[in-house]
């Protein structure tokens, strides 16, 4: 909802600078304006019934939610934020890809030095190789001869 669309669902507004208003309270018998209104600079309404009603009470004496204070709803958030999200997503996937290769590496060099892997170290290390394999990762030549083939034995 934009701000002029909110604001023309009020009684006695009265502006008072650029995307300011003052307005009668919906929610109470407020015969002189009591309820302030604001544009943030993310374009979200904001409101202050000096009176004391809250911000829920407004809105529902409208007929409206408080999501529809804010200029960009949780579904259908502005295209930085999905960048942002899709940039995090990734960097999380790869941190998890990396993590995977450490154990499988770490299994492997238990292995070349002979160590005796536990039950759940191998398990683990089963996981690992799944992981692997159900994100895609493409099995390069520093994988492949990990030994990966004896997990398991």
């Amino acid at each position: 909802m934009t701000p002029d669309d909110f604001v023309s669902r009020l009684t006695g507004v009265k502006p008072k600078g650029r995307d300011k208003w003052m307005a009668c309270c919906p929610a109470h018998d407020d015969r002189d304006p009591s309820l302030s209104v604001a544009v943030a600079p993310n374009g979200n309404i904001l409101l202050r019934c000096w009176a004391g009603c809250s911000a829920h009470d407004v809105v529902s004496s409208l007929g409206l939610s408080l999501g529809d204070l804010f200029a960009h709803p949780l579904d259908s958030s502005p295209p930085m934020a999905f960048a942002r999200q899709e940039r995090l997503q990734r960097a999380a996937e790869e941190s998890s890809v990396d993590h995977e290769r450490m154990i499988i590496a770490l299994a492997h060099s238990d292995r070349i030095s002979g160590k005796k892997q536990s039950a759940e170290d191998k398990a683990r290390e089963l996981l690992a190789v799944r992981r692997l394999i159900a994100a895609g990762v493409e099995w390069d030549a520093d994988i492949v001869h990990l030994g990966v083939s004896k997990i398991g034995k």
